[in-house]
């Protein structure tokens, strides 16, 4: 096996390795987030079931306080027994038929003192009978005897009469709110029978069952297992009924509170079913991409890397086979491996080059020898040159005269001086020859020259002169330069290679090891030079080392083995050893040359790929799917556990079967399915498939088979071609899945989806179509629920004096159960609004309907007040809703209005305040939803009051439905793709100029402002007509007014008068407030004018006078101001 193959093999199995790990820790997630899930739904079934009931009894205890407040029940009460007109009255008001169609079982009249005056009772059959004998017992048992609890205490709940459950409510008698007794009670009663459980099921859309916590006789087994767990105080369990069917448990309690009966709420396990198909889908997904993944990644590899490796081995083996070092290996691309070719290339032309020099060298060589044309040259002691040869002229291209009394350090090149001089320091008479080296200039360039310098001494035995003897070696340096770097490169690639050679003698001692031994094995060179290999292998293996080396010593060709080794750190390594002989002239064999490759990890990875091959197909004969696979004969090779049990027939009875026999489970006859489509066309068929797709050798199709299963199934099947390792089609295999109930559910999805759009379209109904013109104000709205249907809104009503009332509400929850509560509240507010002007009655009479109505946990925040375009204020009650955001046009400062009051519904007998907000000119009011500050950012981050604020300021000079559209601009951005998770909903107010003949304007609590106000009502006055005199009159009052304000009211400190005038059709209105402490001046008595006036009390005269010029003087104190408010007519 090459080094591709393994490569592509180590590399695929760590990739395959990979995609299982994934896929089975993704498995196990699903399956727990799924149970999770499907749990909470369950209990969230149990919640509405038992909402379900306290609905029943909250319709109970309506009916009883309806009959419990009427005139001709409190007229029954009085006297010691009815009158005859009285029971006429109730036998023709109260008949069996009446009772029947509220499904009533029970009406019972009761006095004062316990004792029943009339009473209607149906048993369970619906026919009229007298009271039961045990309903007194049971009365008194659970505390419902009027003469026994407080008289206008009210109970309700749960007992058991004559051996069945039954809801109950008793509600007092009363005459009035102020009595303190009552003159008896009213007692409903409807049975908890199987017809009443019927109608509760419907209504929850739940299959609901109740048991007595006593009746363990004919309680079923499921509730026996579950009822010690509730009765220890858990008061929601669930548990599963069977494969399909998941149940949930909760205890009924009796009017005390104590466990009375077992209530069961089951349902289909349709999220379960959900799950399971949503896994299917992902397994095979999951598969069909990291295969995919797996196939694409071993191609790039293959191509991109192996491939190269391969073209540059190949390449170089051709060129060392044909020994012709002309040739070059073709480079391609640019990546490390094109680099490993090029300087693979500048290799071979270095080994060119040096053995085009070694034969060049060798030729002059033969010519110096045999021409003995040496370079001659003789010097004097200084240096000077006196002889030169022929051919030492002819060398350097000159003629003998320019040479002779050269000096010979002219010749050599400077760095190569010392070399001479250390030369010629050695000749002396015991030594008079030396032989050096060195570089000579020439004209064809720098030469390499060998010396053989004879000294020759004069009489005294001083140098007189030096002959030297040179010959040319350049090109014997070049070759020794080529021949130093080739045995380099070739020292660096075994020193620097992974695997380890090694040269043994015929004793199998070691005598040459490379370094690379260290890194394999821990053990340097030198410590294992002179042993055997034997010392280090592992035991089992010795005889076949021993076996093997006695095979190779006897054919004498080369040998692979492989074994395990026993490393420095005591670990076994698997080794593969290439063993070539190595012969003398003579075919001796004197030598072992040993290469040696560490090869554990391919151990490993066959290893882990014979593993991974068995774990495949226990996955597939494990997979959820079933799963059959055929050859090319349509003979059945593979049919799994899953498709045991989708068809019911085992996998022994169809291996080895053909002739389509795996299409007899499902269409009961012999005929082609998908699977078979794969290996051959069968086009008349696939039109019998729904979305039948086609994608190479792979197909897929859905179809239904009627005869399959008990109404007929709908199958989804996906079929592929097999392959063997060549790439040839061997067969092909198909999955298939029930998707019948997937099927079923999307239609009742569909269902839903359809009748939750209608009630949206119905909600939205609710929401006024446009805002109104509403004088002196400009008003824009908008809401936006987080789902179909939310819980915010908003509402105009407009009152009959032309006053608008302004709603906006967050009703608590969201989705369903928010929009009911919403339509609810909606329906209570417009009908107390209509019917009650004070606006503090309008919350009060709402909260007290809200909190006898809305189911525990539900409440509503809500601003309601009145826009007046007559003053430009809005007066309005805050039932625990953000407060409004109020920017004044004079700098856009924020004035933060006072804290709110209880939410409606949130606590019965609730009181609420009246605040008042005045508006001038440029002023906007912001109300809004906490959905606006409390929308997200894609990291968890608030929208919040702060950036809410500066918004609204950079924007309240514009209009209000320009300020909404900022708001949600920038909600926009803030939250980018993070879905929106509650309502919003926001109402912009701005008040506008004043229109006709309406002023308002602010002076300082000065008396040199009342001028320019008297010009004002001069100039007002005059435009609607009045007369001179009644303009008189309306200054003067207007000027005492203020005049007394800033004597008494601010008593000469600095202070703000406010004046609205109002110009209507036959009058003129003048509003007065300030700051000052109260006082009402319509309160002042009246001064006797016949009293001395010496002897009268000062003040009063003023008043006295206002009142005589004004057809109307009225006063009020809100919101921290006095307010006057001065008329007066034109005729």
């Amino acid at each position: 096996m090459n080094l591709r193959e393994k490569t592509l093999i180590v590399v695929g199995i760590s990739l395959f390795l990979l995609i299982v790990i994934l896929y089975t820790a993704a498995q196990i997630e699903l399956m727990i987030s799924y149970s999770n899930l499907e749990e909470n739904v369950a209990k969230q079934d149990v919640e509405k079931a038992l909402n379900a009931f306290e609905a029943d009894l909250s319709s109970l205890r309506a009916l009883a306080r309806f009959w419990a407040s009427r005139n001709d029940t409190i007229s029954l009460m009085e006297g010691d027994s009815p009158s005859p007109a009285a029971v006429k009255y109730l036998n023709e008001a109260i008949s069996n038929e009446s009772l029947r169609n509220v499904d009533i079982d029970l009406l019972l009249f009761m006095n004062s003192y316990g004792q029943e005056v009339y009473h209607r009772y149906l048993d369970a059959s619906g026919e009229a009978r007298n009271l039961p004998e045990d309903l007194p017992a049971q009365l008194i048992l659970y505390g419902f005897c009027p003469g026994c609890l407080d008289k206008r205490s009210s109970s309700s709940g749960m007992i058991i009469l004559s051996g069945t459950p039954m809801l109950i409510v008793a509600v007092p008698i009363v005459e009035n709110q102020e009595a303190h007794t009552s003159s008896g009670r009213v007692v409903v009663g409807r049975y908890l029978d199987s017809r009443e459980i019927s109608r509760l099921s419907q209504i929850t859309q739940l299959n609901l069952t109740v048991y007595a916590i006593s009746d363990t006789g004919r309680m079923p087994t499921d509730f026996l297992k579950i009822l010690p767990d509730l009765l220890e105080g858990r008061l929601m369990q669930v548990q599963l009924l069977s494969q399909d069917r998941i149940g949930g448990y909760s205890i009924l309690n009796n009017i005390y509170g104590n466990p009375l009966l077992v209530l069961r709420v089951d349902t289909p396990r349709n999220i379960y079913r959900q799950g399971m198909s949503s896994l299917t889908n992902f397994i095979i997904l999951f598969s069909v991409a990291g295969f995919a993944f797996l196939a694409l990644t071993l191609i790039y590899l293959d191509r991109t890397v192996l491939s190269m490796l391969a073209f540059i081995t190949s390449g170089v083996a051709s060129i060392a086979e044909s020994q012709n070092l002309t040739s070059r290996l073709a480079v391609k691309g640019r990546d490390e491996l094109s680099h490993l070719a090029i300087s693979i290339n500048s290799m071979i032309e270095a080994l060119q080059k040096a053995h085009e020099d070694l034969s060049e060298s060798e030729k002059r060589y033969k010519a110096v020898v045999e021409e003995q044309s040496d370079l001659i040259i003789r010097n004097l002691a200084d240096g000077t040159i006196n002889f030169a040869n022929d051919v030492f002229c002819e060398y350097l291209s000159t003629h003998r005269d320019n040479i002779i009394g050269q000096k010979i350090d002219d010749l050599i090149p400077p760095e190569n001086l010392n070399t001479v001089e250390t030369a010629v320091a050695a000749l002396s008479l015991e030594n008079p020859t030396v032989v050096f080296e060195t570089k000579l200039s020439s004209p064809k360039g720098i030469k390499w020259i060998q010396w053989t310098s004879h000294a020759i001494f004069d009489g005294s035995a001083q140098l007189a002169e030096i002959q030297s003897v040179g010959r040319d070696i350049t090109q014997l340096k070049q070759s020794e330069e080529a021949l130093r770097q080739s045995e380099e490169r070739y020292r660096l690639v075994s020193e620097n290679t992974n695997d380890v050679v090694t040269l043994h003698d015929m004793n199998m001692r070691y005598l040459y090891i490379s370094p690379s031994m260290l890194n394999q094995t821990g053990y340097s060179p030198e410590e294992l030079i002179g042993k055997s290999p034997l010392d280090i292998i592992y035991p089992e293996d010795i005889k076949y080392n021993v076996d093997s080396l006695a095979e190779l010593i006897a054919r004498k060709t080369p040998l692979r083995l492989e074994y395990r080794v026993r490393i420095r750190d005591g670990s076994l390594v698997w080794v593969e050893t290439t063993a070539n002989p190595v012969l003398d002239a003579n075919g001796k064999m004197v030598y072992i040359q040993g290469t040696h490759r560490n090869v554990n990890e391919r151990k490993q990875a066959e290893q882990d790929l014979k593993e991974s091959r068995q774990l495949m197909s226990d996955l597939i004969s494990f997979l959820p799917d079933a799963i059959v696979a055929i050859d090319l004969d349509g003979r059945i090779t593979f049919w799994n556990r899953a498709m045991e049990a989708l068809t019911g027939v085992e996998s022994k009875y169809m291996l080895g079967k053909r002739n389509y026999e795996h299409s007899l489970p499902f269409y009961g006859m012999r005929r082609p399915i998908l699977i078979d489509m794969v290996l051959r066309s069968y086009q008349d068929m696939e039109g019998e498939y729904i979305r039948f797709q086609r994608e190479g050798t792979a197909v897929t199709g859905e179809v239904f088979i009627p005869t399959f299963g008990p109404k007929g199934s709908y199958l989804l099947g996906k079929a592929t071609a097999l392959y063997d390792s060549s790439g040839k089609i061997i067969g092909a295999i198909e999955s298939i899945r029930d998707i019948t109930e997937s099927r079923t559910m999307e239609k009742q999805l569909d269902l839903n989806r359809a009748e939750l759009h209608v009630a949206a379209l119905i909600q939205q109904s609710f929401i006024p179509d446009r805002d109104p013109d509403v004088p002196g104000f400009q008003l824009a709205s908008i809401t936006r629920p987080a789902m179909e249907v939310g819980g915010d809104f908003y509402d105009f009503i407009m009152q009959p004096d032309g006053r608008c009332s302004l709603v906006i509400a967050d009703v608590a929850g969201k989705s369903i159960s928010a929009a009911l509560f919403m339509a609810l509240s909606r329906t209570i507010v417009r009908a107390n609004a209509t019917n009650q002007p004070n606006l503090t009655e309008v919350l009060k009479s709402t909260n007290k309907m809200i909190a006898a109505e809305a189911p525990e946990g539900m409440f509503v925040t809500l601003i309601y007040g009145v826009l007046d375009g007559r003053d430009q204020s809005f007066r309005y009650g805050n039932a625990g809703h953000p407060p409004p955001l109020v920017f004044r046009s004079n700098g856009r400062s924020l004035e933060e209005e006072s804290s709110s009051d209880v939410a409606l519904g949130a606590m019965e007998g609730a009181l609420y305040r009246e605040r008042l907000l005045r508006f001038c000119s440029g002023d906007v009011a912001l109300f809004y939803t906490d959905g606006v500050t409390e929308t997200m950012d894609a990291d968890g981050r608030m929208y919040g009051t702060d950036r809410l604020i500066e918004v609204v300021r950079r924007s309240c000079t514009k209009s209000a439905q320009q300020i909404i559209d900022d708001i949600l601009a920038d909600i926009s951005a803030f939250s980018g793709s993070r879905e929106q998770h509650d309502d919003i909903t926001m109402v912009a107010v701005k008040a506008l100029d004043p229109i006709g003949g309406h002023l308002k304007l602010q002076i300082a609590a000065d008396e040199q402002q009342i001028p320019a106000l008297m010009d004002q009502i001069e100039r007002m006055m005059s435009d609607g007509g009045f007369a001179r005199e009644k303009i008189l009159d309306m200054q003067v009052s207007v000027e005492e007014a203020c005049v007394n304000i800033i004597h008494h009211g601010y008593r000469h400190e600095p202070g703000i008068i406010s004046i609205g005038l109002y110009l209507e059709e036959d009058a003129l209105q003048i509003t007065i407030e300030d700051d000052a402490p109260p006082f009402d001046p319509t309160k002042f008595d009246k001064p006797n004018l016949v009293q001395n006036l010496d002897e009268r009390p000062i003040g009063g005269l003023g008043i006295l006078m206002m009142k005589s010029m004004t057809d109307d003087l009225r006063y009020d104190f809100a919101g921290g101001k006095n307010r006057l408010t001065l008329t007066k007519r034109r005729d």
